[in-house]
């Protein structure tokens, strides 16, 4: 049986909740479940899992320290996206034999430290199939008086905006990235109308119709709008690599069209009732490519 990471999100989400057992009263709803990049809980809580596993979203012989960095940063992204503050982190760790556990252990508590978090426990295993894989879980809470920002409140007339250049991630930026913990302080401090947000992990090219389709609106992108960051190689389409690379862990904002968008940010198009199109440096009609990251199996 093949399938991909998108049908089985869809398994899991159609799903019905089972009947409490009996003697026992069913689970509060949650405010926000499964479907954007976080939960949140009926206390307030924001929690999301995120994992890396070698030879996947890192190669074999990839230094520790990188590694550990990578898995904390993209859970935290996460978080991010959904305009909280991160708290508590905690790690489940599948350790093959002869990896450098100490660098590892290292690692994991110097950018818990950098991203301002507690590494408050988790779990460790041998790896019976001699691949290192790190699992992060990550709680946090809302500023006070604020929402999550959601996948699903884009507005007709809202500005589509980047927090940064796209593409070329594979370069190894995917190992150096950092939660962009910076804008949400930034956005919240200045009470910027976010009405729908993401965090950019699989390419603008899968995850910009995700947050469409969350909103049930559609968009118009520029393609000459959209940062490119110098990672991409010239010569080729440059454009193409910026939309379909993945891993930026950049966030996507859909903001109120009456406010300037942050320092630092981009504005790649606007969003409009229904389809999305695209026009390219020169200004004429491209179709949007259906490539990106995504787990199959």
């Amino acid at each position: 049986m093949t399938f991909s990471e998108e049908q089985f999100i869809r398994w899991i989400t159609a799903q019905p909740a089972g009947p409490a057992p009996a003697g026992s009263a069913p689970p509060a709803p949650l405010p926000v479940g499964p479907g954007d990049d976080a939960a949140w809980l009926a206390d307030g809580t924001i929690l999301c899992v995120d994992t890396v596993v070698e030879g996947v979203h890192f190669s074999a012989g990839t230094d520790p320290d990188a590694i550990a960095r990578k898995a904390l940063g993209a859970c935290l992204s996460d978080v991010c996206a959904m305009g909280a503050v991160a708290e508590t982190v905690l790690v489940a760790a599948q350790l093959p034999q002869g990896c450098d556990g100490r660098a590892l252990a290292m690692g994991l508590a110097r950018w818990a430290r950098a991203f301002s978090v507690h590494l408050a426990g988790g779990d460790t295993v041998s790896s019976g199939s001699g691949v290192l894989a790190l699992s992060v879980t990550a709680s946090g809470h809302l500023p006070t008086g604020c929402s999550p920002w959601l996948r699903s409140g884009a507005k007709v007339g809202d500005q589509l905006v980047v927090s940064g250049p796209l593409g070329g991630s594979r370069a190894a930026r995917h190992l150096q990235l950092r939660p962009r913990a910076d804008l949400v302080a930034t956005l919240r401090t200045s009470d910027v109308p976010v009405h729908a947000a993401m965090d950019l992990s699989d390419g603008l090219a899968i995850d910009l119709p995700r947050l469409l389709a969350a909103s049930a609106v559609g968009a118009a992108v520029s393609g000459a709008q959209v940062p490119i960051h110098s990672d991409v190689p010239l010569g080729g389409d440059r454009l193409q690599a910026a939309l379909c690379d993945g891993e930026d862990f950049e966030l996507l904002l859909a903001l109120d069209r009456s406010c300037p968008p942050p320092p630092g940010t981009t504005i790649i198009g606007q969003v409009t009732e229904s389809g999305l199109t695209l026009t390219g440096s020169d200004g004429a009609p491209r179709p949007w490519p259906s490539q990106g990251f995504t787990h199959a199996f």
